[in-house]
């Protein structure tokens, strides 16, 4: 990147929104440049913002741009300017793109899907979260998410089970993930090739403010969105308003009635976004036929011995409790405990009333 000090200061400039930044670079370029043109820009900002650009006003930010640019520099994180070629084509289209992106790992986009939803999710949420995002990460989607609790971090951890890169937006900054419970899954992101992206430079704190802007991105990054739960005020809905004002499809999950979860996907579904029971309801939007019957007949995969073995014993019965696989597989119970929570998010196998699991 050019000049990353001018690009800086410019995001930081107090009174200066992202929106008016955007249309100074699209007239005047790169803003190590904009002294050249300083009476034409004036013209385009109101005195006090004119004076906090060319006297270098910034807004209270807890790190210097000295510092900014040493946190960059030691954690290896990149600066991507809207001018430069490595950022996202599909986020330009935007009507206020960000300016410039903080990015750790990578950005794989040549196909990816978003998926949100609440904090919050019932069973149900949870169990539908996990089944399509797996099966969408299966067909190859990158999954674009917020790394929140809840449906974005299920939709992350499905992604990295299928061995797909996933890209998590956040609201404050790379350097520090939030929330820091998630900085374990944000570590496997970067592992599995995907990446951490903000539009926020190093040091900037988590506020309720910045998650709005954060939607925006998730949308923007992403051919599709889906909304698995989430009230009708929730921040899920915020994204589906940015995708819907940039011409993304848009999915929600239908719900029971009487689950404030479900009041937000069952509105949508409405006001006609597509009703989705299965990742195939998705993915036929994007050419992908669905599974046929011979396809059904070839055996399972399984990535070791442990989970064939878990599977087998549960697909054989109506029902088995877990002591009883306990007692046959003679694994340790937190062995045994992942192994079954694995057969789940694969969707391979339910867990049922009386601590008992049976084929899905």
């Amino acid at each position: 990147m050019r000049q990353p000090r001018a690009w800086l200061e410019l995001f930081l400039t107090a009174d200066l929104g992202v929106g008016t930044a955007y249309k100074l670079i699209k007239q005047f370029g790169h803003p190590e440049n904009f002294a050249e043109y300083k009476s034409e820009i004036n013209q385009l900002l109101t005195p006090k913002t004119a004076e906090n650009l060319w006297n270098k006003v910034f807004l209270k930010h807890g790190l210097t741009i000295d510092e900014i640019l040493e946190v960059i520099e030691k954690q290896g994180i990149r600066l991507i300017s809207i001018l430069d070629d490595d950022y996202p084509e599909i986020l330009k289209k935007q009507k206020n793109p960000p300016i410039m992106l903080f990015v750790k790992g990578e950005l794989p986009l040549q196909k990816s899907f978003a998926i949100v939803g609440t904090r919050k999710l019932s069973d149900y949420g949870k169990s539908m979260t996990q089944k399509i995002a797996r099966e969408v990460a299966a067909a190859g989607f990158t999954i674009v998410s917020g790394l929140a609790m809840g449906a974005d971090s299920l939709a992350h951890t499905a992604a990295i089970l299928e061995r797909t890169p996933t890209i998590a937006v956040l609201g404050p900054s790379v350097d520090k993930v939030y929330p820091a419970v998630n900085t374990g899954l944000a570590k496997k992101i970067l592992e599995k090739g995907g990446g951490l992206v903000s539009e926020n430079p190093p040091g900037t704190i988590g506020a309720a403010w910045l998650f709005p802007a954060r939607n925006r991105i998730i949308a923007g990054l992403s051919q599709g969105v889906l909304i698995t739960e989430g009230e009708r005020k929730s921040g899920a809905l915020i994204t589906y308003k940015f995708g819907l004002e940039q011409n993304k499809n848009i999915y929600a999950i239908p719900g029971d009635i009487n689950r404030k979860q479900a009041s937000g996907p069952n509105f949508l579904i409405s006001k006609g976004a597509k009703l989705v029971t299965c990742g195939q309801d998705i993915l036929e939007d994007y050419g992908y036929l669905p599974r046929t019957l011979d396809d059904e007949k070839k055996p399972k995969k399984f990535a070791n011995e442990r989970l064939k073995k878990v599977y087998t014993i549960v697909s054989k019965n109506s029902k088995v409790s877990f002591d009883n696989l306990l007692m046959e597989t003679k694994y340790e119970i937190g062995a045994l405990s992942a192994l079954l929570m694995e057969l789940e998010l694969s969707g391979d196998i339910k867990k049922i009333s009386g601590n008992s699991y049976c084929k899905t």
